[in-house]
Parts: C-alpha cells; sequence; structure tokens
C-alpha cells in the first residue's frame, strides 16, 4: 500500500544520530504512524531507532492495532517505543503486550539519553 503525502500540519522532528539511524518525534501524526514512518525512511533512508510521542492509535480497533504492530516489527524492526497519551491506553497495552520492555511511558517532560 502506498502511503499518503503528508500533510504540512504534521510536525515531526528527525535529528541524525550519528549516520545510522533516526529517531521520529511524531508530535501529532495526522498522516497516520504508518504513513508518517514510511515518509520518514523514504526521505532520509535510515533505520528508524525510536518513536516518540502520541500515535493517535486510542480510537484503532484491535485488528488495526495487530496491524500497526506488524509492520513495527516486520518493517521497522521493532524500534523503541515512548508512548504518550494520544496513543491510548489500549494500544498502549496492545504495544507492551508485542514488544515488552521496548515500549515505555513518555509524558511530557521525558528524558532519554541515547549512546
Amino acid at each position: 500500500r502506498e502511503p499518503t503525502a503528508i500533510p504540512f500540519n504534521d510536525v515531526m522532528l528527525t535529528p541524525p544520530l550519528g549516520v545510522r539511524a533516526l529517531r521520529d518525534l511524531p508530535s501529532r501524526p495526522d498522516a497516520g504512524l504508518l504513513n508518517t514512518l514510511a515518509h520518514v525512511r523514504r526521505v532520509f533512508g535510515q533505520k528508524i531507532v525510536a518513536i516518540f510521542g502520541g500515535t493517535h492509535l486510542s480510537a484503532a480497533d484491535r485488528s488495526s492495532l495487530k496491524e500497526v504492530a506488524r509492520v513495527l516489527e516486520k518493517e521497522y524492526d521493532a524500534p523503541e517505543l515512548y508512548l504518550n497519551h494520544c496513543t491510548g491506553e489500549r494500544a498502549y497495552v496492545h504495544m507492551i503486550e508485542r514488544f515488552g520492555e521496548a515500549v515505555h511511558v513518555c509524558p511530557a517532560g521525558t528524558r532519554v539519553a541515547f549512546p
């Protein structure tokens, strides 16, 4: 499935972490998490090692959550997930069940250090 165009109101920050990796910080992935990640990968051509912020999955049904988790695992090598309130409790629990310790709660003000 071809990702849709990313709207201008999508706000994301993708600072390079060395040469080999990017982190994606979608503060509002209005185009959808998977579309936003596909766009970042296409533009930068580097591995996404972490996803920060609200994924806007609170309204997603179980089938959609399973598909998002499958894509994160298969196409993005299960990056670390730093999720905040916009993700939704059901989605947060689903991601913990799927990815375990790679999932972190990430309220405003959270600090994360990368090697």
